[in-house]
């Protein structure tokens, strides 16, 4: 089980449950969905099957955008 902590620059735009796009470069490397919320604290779980790789691979300096539809 993966448990992702988000550094959220404008916190008030993420609710629970919302779905967020990792992108690393210019490609889309996973989905996440918010699960917590405390304190200052942004909580996300890996949406399953989302990962190309099959790997959860989430590394400090990729960012979280709205997904594309």
């Amino acid at each position: 089980i993966y448990v992702i902590v988000l550094d959220v620059k404008v916190p008030q735009s993420v609710r629970m449950n919302t779905e967020l796009a990792v992108r690393r470069g210019t490609g889309i490397i996973g989905r996440l969905t918010v699960s917590n919320i405390a304190e200052g604290n942004v909580f996300a779980d890996p949406l399953p099957g989302t990962f190309p790789s099959g790997r959860i691979d989430v590394e400090v300096g990729d960012e979280l955008i709205i997904p594309p539809l």
